[in-house]
């Protein structure tokens, strides 16, 4: 029989999942928000990954200034009257005319005396453009304080301004930053506004993600932007494309994730071939069978259901991990045609229905078989019938450890001398002996 390789098939139910999955993932990857990713404390906002408050900077003025209309004023500093606008002589110009103020005489249209001659009360008269009278004194104003300037009768200078402790001063602003803190806990996504507004705590991922956001429901589903950029129990898994738990660890390749089909199923990389229980890469073989699987050893041996016989202490086959048998020799093998055609030691003889070495004969017919030796030659076109350690005659203690055929006339050699064994046309499964001493 020569070596067939059957084509894989394909799991259905493996391109459903991975269609459902890509979806999902599109989803929640669209909505990752790094805002959810940093908290701030209260009353600060988050821009980044830096936290921010702003108030407004402090009035300050020197003593005896107070705040007014935008800088510090010392009011009636130079004067506590008036000081007049007038001319120097008649009305005092240029004095700060102060005390006790009546009211100057009308000597004549648009003329005002304190003269009492004139009826005046007395007093030095002052005139502005708002107001006159006579003033019971008069000086020159008093002069301001250094930084100061003269303001009518008031001494004024600019503003100062102050900031709590750790901000920075920008016109009239204070504003304080400091890095951002990262969210790892419940607590802290939910924490402070408004900062973290908005934010949800996905507690199967330990995730803080948007409220928009629908909370993954395992790491297999997160997408690869929250898994690699959000804080979570998860980490991206490059080497398979696939989102794990912190806990598990990566697999570092698709043959090691058949430790855990649903961990194959989610990878982008890999698919989960049911048949022999193995994960492939995508572009890998799904074997439907174990001696298919024969062609890839390495996938034989990491897969759930098979095992592989290597030589040279078998005949280099994938078989079934539960009732496959590791033939030590092709000759064994024979009783398994299929074995012995996968095989990459063996060959099939149809010829005579034997298993041979790849170096062996394949007879045409059993009389030149009958020559050969046992355990290394060909055999006969019976069914060749594996009888390990089995009692071959009534009352005799004779054990063979080897192929025994039932069919064609001949003797087979190498046999212990006590015995002859005669290979007599197909008597169903009972084997001719004679001449045993």
């Amino acid at each position: 029989m020569s070596r067939k390789y059957r084509t894989p098939t394909i799991s259905w139910s493996s391109i459903i999942t991975m269609t459902l999955l890509t979806v999902l993932l599109e989803t929640l990857g669209s909505s990752a928000d790094a805002a959810c990713t940093k908290y701030c404390n209260s009353g600060y906002t988050l821009s980044g990954s830096t936290c921010t408050r702003t108030v407004a900077a402090s009035d300050n003025c020197p003593s005896g200034f107070s705040p007014s209309g935008g800088q510090c004023v010392d009011k009636d500093a130079r004067c506590s009257g008036i000081i007049s606008t007038g001319p120097k002589n008649g009305a005092n110009g240029g004095d700060c005319c102060y005390g006790t103020k009546k009211t100057p005489a009308t000597t004549s249209p648009g003329y005002y005396s304190c003269y009492p001659a004139d009826e005046g009360p007395g007093g030095f008269y002052c005139v502005t453009s708002s107001t006159r009278g006579c003033y019971a004194s008069h000086d020159p104003p008093s002069s301001c304080p250094s930084g100061s300037s003269a303001d009518g009768n008031d001494c004024v200078r600019d503003l100062t301004y102050s900031c709590p402790s750790g901000y920075s001063i920008q016109g009239t602003t204070c504003t304080n930053t400091y890095a951002a803190s990262t969210i790892t806990t419940s607590t802290q996504c939910n924490r402070a506004s408004p900062a973290t507004d908005g934010c949800q705590w996905c507690s199967i991922i330990s995730a803080c993600l948007p409220d928009a956001a629908q909370c993954p429901a395992s790491c297999l589903v997160t997408p690869q932007t929250t898994c690699t950029n959000i804080p979570s129990a998860c980490q991206w898994c490059s080497d398979i494309g696939v989102c794990q738990k912190d806990t598990i660890g990566c697999f570092s390749s698709c043959l090691v994730a058949t430790a855990d089909s649903s961990i194959c199923d989610a990878s982008a990389s890999c698919k989960y071939c049911g048949a022999i229980g193995v994960c492939q890469p995508n572009a890998g073989l799904c074997y439907t069978t174990c001696l298919a699987a024969t062609a890839e050893s390495n996938v034989c041996e990491g897969s759930t259901a098979c095992k592989y016989c290597p030589t040279p202490e078998s005949i280099g086959v994938c078989q079934p991990t539960n009732g496959g048998v590791c033939y030590a020799t092709c000759l064994v093998a024979t009783i398994e045609a299929d074995v012995c055609g996968y095989s990459t030691e063996c060959k099939w003889c149809p010829s005579i229905g034997v298993c041979q070495p790849e170096s062996g004969t394949c007879w045409a017919t059993c009389t030149p078989a009958s020559d050969d030796k046992l355990g290394s030659g060909v055999y006969d076109e019976c069914r060749l019938q594996v009888v390990p350690n089995t009692q071959l005659l009534h009352g005799a203690d004779t054990r063979l450890p080897h192929a025994v055929h039932n069919g064609c006339a001949g003797r087979a050699r190498d046999l212990p001398s006590s015995v002859d064994i005669f290979f007599l046309p197909h008597v169903g499964e009972r084997l001719e002996v004679r001449g045993v001493a």
